[in-house]
């Protein structure tokens, strides 16, 4: 039956062909020939361009992040060597235990040896904010720009890992603050006695969360919470879901949980993992800002 009705249509069609003038038959011949042959030739040359410039646009992407990754982690490895500096230093351990018995021997051993310290850092490293050393013992002497005390230290410094914890902080300014806290302890390794605090400048999350390329919005996920980056500041996203960009990432990377440069349609992802800091920054780029 079918194969009737499919011979009565090429018929039908071969009539209607006939009965053509010879222009149209000319114009149709052009169409089927020529013009749509070309059309679908434009059209596959396009994808491929189209296809060619997303993959070299998430090649150059991905590798300028791994630059800014690099540059960054160098800069996260210096800050949090200092830590053994303030351990290592007698004089603020001995201040931290409470063994100068006497104010002026506190002050002594602040100008000549603290003090120093702390000038040393912040002339050398551009990058930090503020330093402050925070004490479980109250001090003798105040130093409020220095070494600080309050009731919460100690359990502050109880809960912070051997190896210290970076966070996210938003300051008067509204700009948001990379933090590293790390505990220190006596002479012996045996008691907490207080924290180190290091607060880094701007620019540090500056130049390695904004995106390089105007066209591409950025993202940070932070200890589980995602953030859309602006200017200086970090902006929760309440619901991903609303978010555009990043329910089709969450979708992508439930398809594709490893990937580090991925296309989905005409949007292309870009993220760089990092483990140490249980954080991962993500670039969205869609791909009609490409043209």
């Amino acid at each position: 039956m079918d194969s009737h009705r499919v011979t009565a249509g090429k018929q039908r069609l071969s009539g209607i062909y006939r009965n053509l003038g010879l222009t149209r038959k000319m114009l149709l011949g052009y169409i089927v020939l020529i013009l749509l042959p070309y059309v679908l030739f434009l059209f596959t040359l396009t994808d491929n361009y189209l296809t060619g410039q997303y993959d070299r646009f998430l090649a150059d992407e991905q590798r300028s992040m791994q630059q800014e990754h690099t540059n960054f982690m160098n800069r996260i490895s210096q800050t949090q060597g200092y830590y053994t500096l303030f351990q290592s230093e007698k004089a603020i351990v001995g201040y931290l235990t409470g063994a100068y018995r006497t104010e002026s021997d506190e002050l002594f051993y602040f100008n000549t040896d603290i003090r120093p310290l702390f000038a040393y850092l912040f002339s050398s490293d551009s990058d930090i904010g503020q330093i402050a050393v925070y004490s479980c013992r109250r001090p003798l002497v105040a130093l409020p720009t220095h070494i600080l005390h309050h009731e919460a230290v100690s359990d502050i410094a109880a809960s912070l890992p051997v190896s210290g914890v970076w966070q996210f902080t938003e300051n008067d300014a509204g700009s948001s603050e990379l933090i590293y806290r790390v505990p220190l302890f006596t002479s012996d390794f045996y008691k907490r006695i207080g924290y180190l605090e290091i607060k880094m400048n701007s620019e540090v999350i500056a130049d390695f969360f904004h995106a390089a390329n105007v066209h591409s919005q950025r993202y940070v996920n932070f200890q589980g919470t995602w953030y859309l980056i602006s200017e200086n500041s970090l902006l929760p996203v309440k619901d991903t879901a609303n978010d555009e960009y990043l329910s089709s990432y969450l979708s992508a990377a439930g398809e594709h949980p490893d990937f580090n440069s991925y296309r989905r349609q005409k949007t292309l992802f870009n993220r760089i993992h990092i483990a140490s800091m249980d954080m991962q920054v993500l670039s969205v780029t869609p791909g009609s800002a490409l043209g």
